[in-house]
């Protein structure tokens, strides 16, 4: 991790390192908390799916994100990610159980999900403008 420190200080009980932006986060940073409502059953796990393929994804752009989001529905789907009203894939992976299993909302991804995903990735690369975060890293004394 050294050749990723820019600057190392003391401040109270804990050494705070300040790192490189691009050497520590990843896309996945975005879909840590889950939203408290979905729309169909299989959208938790699309979610899910989705955050495991970014943990090994640098930061991109919004536009970016969004056509990611949509390659991998239709990867999964056989269908493109629309904001037709009611238009929904069955994704057979997703299928958990129950009348709906399986379902993932389009309405919902291209109403809620990817404008809170990129309002997430939005207020990351707001705080990267200058390319480093400050980590804290409690050191036992």
């Amino acid at each position: 991790m050294g050749d990723n420190i820019i600057d190392r200080h003391a401040e109270d009980d804990a050494d705070v390192f300040v790192l490189k932006w691009s050497s520590i986060m990843k896309l996945s940073e975005i879909f840590n908390e889950k939203p408290e409502r979905w729309g169909f059953r299989g959208d938790p796990y699309f979610w899910d799916y989705l955050r495991e393929k970014a943990e090994y994804m640098d930061i991109i752009t919004a536009q970016q994100l969004q056509q990611w989001i949509s390659e991998e529905y239709q990867l999964l789907s056989g269908k493109p990610l629309t904001d037709e009203y009611m238009d929904f894939a069955v994704i057979e992976q997703f299928k958990h159980g129950g009348m709906s299993s399986g379902g993932v909302d389009n309405t919902w991804w291209m109403e809620e999900g990817i404008p809170l995903l990129i309002g997430r990735l939005n207020a990351l690369t707001e705080v990267s403008a200058t390319g480093c975060v400050e980590v804290n890293d409690i050191v036992d004394k």
